[in-house]
């Protein structure tokens, strides 16, 4: 009796057998005193028949196709969720990038003209620079003097564009003040596109602020590097720092051949690209990929967050590793041979991986990746550091 029990619960646990039709099979072999044991054996094996063997398995495959129809739908509707928040954060992108601040009044005469200043480059140790509109460009230059030009359009007031032009002039601070070198606009309906050409030296700090426009670093260097525009892309060659922050709301933030200790690069709607000896990175993104390489020699931690889009890590092979990814929509791929240790876990819309590299006397690098639809790879970098 306990063996036909076990079988018939067994059954129910594997869909073979209803739950009525397992509690009437169940009574029936408690009444000892009414049917003989061959008499519930008989009526086990009845109701069983009833199941006909060949159903079973298209119950699995019914069932299995049913789940797989469910989480291909589940998965569209996140798509399209995801595709209509998108658009819908693309098209007041969009708007903001097709404000045409060259022209900020649609009727009206508009006035040209050029601003070129020029200080003494050893009194010149900050540089803070804080425009609404127009362009940014600081580059190292072969100078003992720091210099400043400034190119202007902004409309004609009461059709006098020399009176326009003072009074743009008498708000336009480009002075040197305790050490730091000064670049401010107020009006937000002049496009103001400025080069600063400093001498090449180790600066405190570079701050440089944006409404709206583009900001460009060539081959300078700054103990903190501070760069945040609210819609504009931001890049930088060969430019060395200890701490650096980029922020941009709307722009992708492409950093090449950079040195520096550490540096924080944020967008929300944009590509993130950092290449260069950095020990510590750490990159988010809203909508866009981001990819970290780095070649120091003492690198310590890279962290890189997107909703939408890949992530890319390419490390330095002499380094002991410790790594973390996790992706709910893409895939991992941690293409390093010589990794010790791998931990997975590959679940619906939750897919994870942890991994580890000892290496005698090497200082550990700590890699941490995180997307919701893209995919995550890790790879060794060619690039060796010479410095």
């Amino acid at each position: 009796m306990q063996t036909e029990k076990e079988r018939i619960l067994q059954m129910v646990s594997e869909g073979k057998l209803a739950v009525e039709e397992a509690i009437t099979l169940l009574e029936a072999l408690e009444k000892k005193g009414e049917v003989t044991q061959a008499e519930p054996a008989k009526a086990f094996e009845e109701a069983t028949k009833e199941q006909p063997k060949q159903e079973q398995p298209k119950q699995e495959k019914t069932f299995e196709g049913m789940f797989e129809e469910e989480m291909k739908t589940f998965r569209k509707d996140i798509t399209q969720i995801g595709s209509v928040f998108m658009d819908l954060f693309n098209k007041t992108v969009d708007k903001v990038k097709d404000f045409d601040v060259s022209t900020p009044f649609p009727l009206g005469e508009k006035v040209n003209f050029q601003e070129v200043k020029t200080f003494d480059g050893d009194a010149v140790r900050q540089v803070y620079v804080d425009l609404p509109n127009g362009s940014l460009t600081v580059e190292a230059a072969e100078l003992n003097d720091v210099r400043v030009v400034a190119s202007v359009r902004t409309a004609v007031v009461n059709n006098d564009a020399e009176a326009t032009k003072q009074a743009f002039l008498e708000q336009f601070v480009v002075d040197v003040e305790q050490e730091t070198l000064r670049v401010i606009a107020d009006s937000k309906w002049s496009q103001v596109e400025v080069t600063l050409y400093l001498p090449r030296k180790k600066y405190d700090e570079l701050k440089l602020r944006f409404l709206n426009g583009a900001v460009s670093l060539h081959d300078v260097e700054a103990t903190k590097l501070r760069v945040k525009s609210l819609n504009g892309a931001v890049k930088a060659n060969h430019v060395k720092f200890t701490d650096a922050e980029v922020k941009t709301s709307n722009g992708a933030i492409d950093l090449h051949d950079v040195r520096g200790h550490e540096i924080e690069a944020e967008t929300m709607n944009g590509r993130i690209y950092i290449d260069g000896a950095i020990e510590e990175v750490e990159a988010k993104s809203i909508n866009g990929a981001v990819s970290i390489t780095t070649y120091a020699k003492h690198a310590r931690k890279l962290e890189a967050e997107t909703a939408a889009g890949n992530v890319e890590f390419y490390v330095p092979s002499h380094l002991a590793l410790n790594g973390k990814l996790a992706t709910n929509m893409g895939k991992l791929d941690v293409s390093l041979a010589d990794i010790d240790k791998v931990a997975s876990q590959d679940q619906p819309l939750s897919k994870s991986l942890n991994f580890t590299k000892d290496v005698d006397n090497a200082p550990k690098l700590y890699v941490d990746g995180a997307s919701r639809t893209g995919n995550i790879i890790v790879r060794y970098t060619t690039i060796v550091d010479t410095e």
